[in-house]
């Protein structure tokens, strides 16, 4: 196949889909109630014939059928069809069939009078030989271009006008019906050479030009910018090629056949430059104004195209941490591990369900708003009146709450005025008519929130009721798309996210393990860091120090490298929900900025 095929997944659940197959998923194989091909036999047994999915090679287990393949012996048993490009290639001998190749006199009027348009155009009788072009026999003005296969078999006519004139004449170029569409000049092409390198342009004239002026291995497309058919027909010859240098029409600051090339092109794909066209339109406009050293140094000077995505190392800003903006956590153990949460980060907030992961996160969304952020927060487990309930206590801090868990009035005004436009909370009460899932509402509020609000900092409480626990994917494949979705996001705007996760149902007291975490491995691995927040047990020496509630360890610290396996040991206030360091307690009674806000009064005139 020389790779014009590549299996996805997809196209074994469209081959179950047009079989009319129920199947089931088995790992990495698509089982299907029945084999396609034998049916089960007489007993009609079932998921004995599976496809899998990381190759597409499948199988029947029932040994008087034992079919195997893979998605082209589909295609060619079942008619299946894998593409336009593959469906071509794999079908390309039976489709059409050779004419009869046109012999051209040495004194065929037809080609003098070619031979007399190309001197016009700086071609000489030699190339317009060597390509065996002439005109039509009745019609002197109308150029015939043969297209020949490597072996020199004749597949495809074309014809150009000379002397179009659009009140006239319906076209300038046409081809005859039914033919095997090839690259012009595939026959005059030379097979040596280290790297073997072909050059490719829009028009027939443009690569005879290319000839003329020396340039070997110089083809052109059949069909113009927009036209591809050719390229299945053609793909074991563009094979043979290490290089392909695009030489397309310059129009309008772009140039032709690029775009499409550079992603057919398997080898190394290297463009004309822009200043090399001397202002002309194409090679032929080129070598006529130019002459055919311009051509020869526009081709030598072809550049490679730079891969997308990537740049030179030296393009990267050098920055240091320092730079990088960043906010406090509180937690005075966790900011000399850390440095602080830094904006570009996906943090993974895991531990056992009910620890108060959520609690914590909500307060590192307060430590945010104080350091001068705006907050994004989805949860998904908490109505919104008890997330904000609990975010006012923590805060209001312990000092500005009754013994009924009351916050005085007056601080409370000042809390609202304090946060109010810096903190937006997903509304997840869905009306009836939502078509969107879950996973594609959030990422939307997201991103929308980034861009229009200016949000800095995402809190994503829970990892699992975002991804849809009804789509056909498993949720390792979900998990794993929405986090790098995530992590996407995070560098490309600058942003902190935070992702809350719960550990595996099997995750107990035992020594904590990044694998632990509900989902896929991708999950941490696409992570800058890793926190586990949980209750401690009795042999982290709960019995031993009752003020420690909780203990928070850090796993994964993609910045410093920093760890803290340990634990940190961490309080907490019933009153306030606030989380504290035991050694450094100074988070439980912080000073938020709210307390320094003025009263609002009336101006009174004077």
């Amino acid at each position: 196949m020389n790779e014009i095929y590549t299996f996805n997944p997809d196209d074994a659940k469209r081959f179950a889909i047009e079989q009319h197959a129920r199947t089931k998923l088995n790992g990495n194989e698509l089982l299907f109630q029945l084999c396609p091909y034998c049916h089960g036999g007489e007993n009609r047994d079932k998921y004995t014939f599976s496809i899998n999915l990381q190759n597409g090679a499948h199988n029947c287990k029932r040994s008087s059928c034992g079919k195997t393949g893979n998605m082209i012996t589909l295609h060619k048993e079942f008619g299946f069809s894998l593409g336009r490009n593959t469906d071509t290639y794999l079908d390309r001998e039976r489709r059409h069939r050779p004419y009869k190749r046109r012999e051209i006199a040495p004194d065929d009027p037809a080609q003098a009078a070619a031979i007399d348009y190309f001197r016009t155009r700086g071609i000489s009788e030699k190339t317009v030989r060597r390509y065996e072009v002439t005109t039509k026999a009745n019609d002197h003005n109308v150029l015939v271009f043969q297209f020949f296969s490597e072996d020199g078999t004749p597949w495809l006519v074309k014809y150009r006008r000379t002397d179009f004139d659009k009140t006239k004449h319906t076209s300038k170029e046409w081809c005859e019906k039914d033919r095997k569409p090839l690259l012009f000049g595939m026959n005059q092409c030379s097979f040596d050479g280290n790297p073997l390198r072909l050059v490719m342009t829009e028009g027939q004239i443009d690569s005879m030009s290319l000839a003329e002026a020396g340039i070997e291995n110089a083809v052109s497309v059949p069909f113009g910018k927009n036209g591809f058919t050719w390229v299945p027909y053609c793909w074991d010859f563009l094979r043979r090629f290490d290089e392909l240098v695009i030489f397309g029409d310059n129009e309008n600051g772009e140039i032709t056949l690029l775009d499409y090339m550079r992603n057919t092109f398997k080898g190394k794909v290297l463009v004309v430059r822009q200043e090399d066209y001397l202002g002309c339109k194409d090679a032929n406009e080129i070598l006529v104004k130019h002459g055919a050293q311009a051509l020869r140094d526009a081709v030598d000077n072809a550049e490679a195209l730079p891969v997308r995505h990537t740049k030179d190392i030296t393009e990267i800003q050098r920055r240091s941490l320092s730079e990088i903006p960043h906010m406090e956590t509180g937690i005075q153990e966790l900011d000399n591990v850390l440095g602080g949460l830094f904006m570009g980060q996906v943090v993974i907030l895991t531990g056992p369900r009910g620890d108060g992961k959520s609690t914590f996160a909500s307060q590192l969304a307060v430590m945010a708003v104080e350091a001068g952020y705006k907050v994004f927060f989805y949860s998904a487990e908490l109505p919104d009146w008890q997330f904000r309930a609990w975010l006012d206590l923590q805060v209001a801090g312990d000092e500005f709450i009754d013994e009924a868990g009351r916050i005085d009035e007056e601080a409370m005004t000042k809390i609202e005025k304090w946060y109010k436009g810096k903190i937006t909370v997903y509304d997840n009460t869905f009306d009836d008519e939502q078509t969107e899932t879950e996973e594609q509402a959030v990422i939307g509020a997201v991103m929308n929130c980034i861009k229009q609000q200016g949000t800095n900092v995402v809190f994503l409480d829970n990892l699992m009721t975002v991804v849809d626990s009804t789509s056909s994917e498993n949720d390792n494949t979900q998990q794993t798309r929405f986090v790098k979705n995530v992590a996407r996001i995070a560098k490309r705007y600058n942003v902190m996210i935070v992702l809350v996760a719960h550990p595996r149902k099997s995750s107990g007291p035992r020594t904590f393990d990044m694998d632990d975490i509900s989902g896929s491995a991708n999950i941490t691995n696409l992570a800058d860091v890793v926190m586990r927040y949980s209750r401690p047990t009795k042999k982290d020496g709960e019995n031993q120090d009752p003020k420690v509630k909780r203990l928070l360890t850090v796993q994964k610290n993609r910045n410093t490298g920093r760890l803290q396996t340990a634990g940190i040991a961490l309080g907490y206030s019933e009153t306030s929900k606030r989380v504290f360091s035991v050694q450094h307690d100074a988070a439980k009674y912080r000073k938020l900025g709210w307390l320094e806000m003025e009263e609002d009064y009336d101006t009174i005139p004077f």
